[in-house]
């Protein structure tokens, strides 16, 4: 059976439409992100939630800017996972505001034997590109069907 479980942040307006599509489908815990101080601090983060067992998979959405690198807590993040002995599918959805969003991930997520399943989408396709909602709907859609999806084809 398919169950998801999907971390987003609470400071990004970008990603609000998003959490709104894949709220039918999905159990959603909500990050506390907090922004960088004047003083250009490290961000300070709460530990992110490791998944349990409970869930079949797993997503974070997260924002990245044009030309910009991932946030160092969420690479952390996916490092701590796969650590832990497991083999629970995890997808990332990346939100940008890059006109041309990426097809793969960024490269240090293809560094690990676990890659995830990767989904990008421009915040100009989110707000003028219907077609963007159906595309991300199928793309859910095929990881419903079955308890074991053809995540090839997926990709």
């Amino acid at each position: 059976m398919f169950s998801l479980l999907t971390y987003y942040p609470n400071n990004s307006p970008h990603i609000t439409p998003l959490v709104k599509w894949i709220e039918p489908y999905s159990s959603l815990t909500l990050l506390n992100m907090k922004k960088r101080s004047f003083f250009r601090a490290p961000i300070q983060q709460d530990p992110l939630p490791m998944p349990t067992a409970n869930y079949s998979h797993y997503a974070l959405i997260y924002w990245r800017s044009k030309n910009k690198r991932i946030e160092p807590q969420i690479l952390e993040w996916w490092s701590d996972l796969n650590k832990v002995d497991s083999a629970f599918p995890f997808i990332l959805i990346e939100v940008t505001n890059d006109p041309n969003p990426p097809m793969l991930p960024p490269l240090p997520f293809l560094t690990y034997s676990r890659k995830p399943l990767f989904f990008s989408i421009s915040v100009k396709d989110i707000e003028e590109d219907p077609s963007a909602r159906v595309a991300f709907m199928q793309f859910l859609e095929q990881l419903t069907l079955s308890t074991t999806p053809d995540y090839e084809s997926i990709e």
